[in-house]
């Protein structure tokens, strides 16, 4: 406001018609000036309330959000928790079984050396009963020779039948055709010596190479590993017949 007008109305002078007219024209638009700044903040104001109200509701949007992410991830760490846990489970089931068959391998081992060694002992007392009866076939019959044969040979079967219950097979010869990766031929003979060391055997079935005699047993095992090969005697070829 002009302050010369109320300096003037201190004084108590009175002021012309047109001095007073033109203070109100003043102060009018000085007014509207005023009322026009208001207008603009309280649109500034608006705008302001429509940002916070946009930003309150991406805030809200967000909070939603990052609630479900919360939700999300604890979900999915509960998983992975529960998959790290059967997952160690199953580690411990891994060792477990892993500790329990080296243990089992380290007892299969030991059995297996145990039947080999009870194995070779039992294959060295069969080489001594077949010799034995050998002898006592190549003597002058009798009948306490033949009882003692007899016994041995009864002796001999139930031998080869521990063996293969321990799984130690013989390697059937006898009759064969030779087969070098089983046996080997340590001697041979004529047909006519062959007949004579099989009297049940015609001529024409013997043929070169055929095994007429088993010095000594072969034995293998069910895998097909040969233990040890059989020794025997065959049928020569037939160009060098006697």
């Amino acid at each position: 406001m002009n302050w010369k007008f109320w300096d003037v109305k201190k004084r108590g002078e009175r002021s012309s018609p047109a001095v007073i007219s033109e203070q109100l024209i003043s102060i009018a638009g000085r007014l509207d000036n005023l009322e026009a700044f208001l207008n603009s903040n309280q649109q500034q104001v608006y705008h302001m309330d429509g940002q916070l109200a946009q930003n309150a509701g991406q805030l809200t949007e967000t909070a939603a959000q990052v609630q479900k992410l919360g939700r999300l991830h604890y979900k999915t760490s509960q998983e992975t928790q529960s998959k790290l846990d059967r997952l160690m489970t199953g580690m411990e089931k891994v060792q477990q079984w892993q500790e329990q068959y080296l243990q089992e391998t380290v007892q299969l081992q030991l059995k297996e050396k145990q039947i080999t060694a009870l194995a070779e002992a039992v294959i060295k007392q069969l080489d001594d009963i077949d010799n034995i009866r050998r002898a006592l076939k190549d003597e002058l019959k009798d009948a306490a020779r033949d009882n003692w044969r007899q016994m041995l040979e009864q002796w001999a079967v139930r031998m080869v039948q521990a063996l293969a219950e321990a799984g130690i097979l013989e390697i059937a010869m006898q009759g064969q055709s030779f087969d070098p990766r089983r046996a080997e031929a340590i001697a041979t003979v004529t047909r006519t010596e062959a007949l004579k060391m099989c009297v049940d055997t015609d001529a024409d079935a013997l043929i070169p190479y055929q095994v007429v005699a088993v010095t000594r047993r072969g034995f293998v095992t069910p895998e097909g590993r040969i233990l040890r090969k059989a020794q025997v005697i065959t049928v020569r070829e037939e160009g060098n017949y006697v």
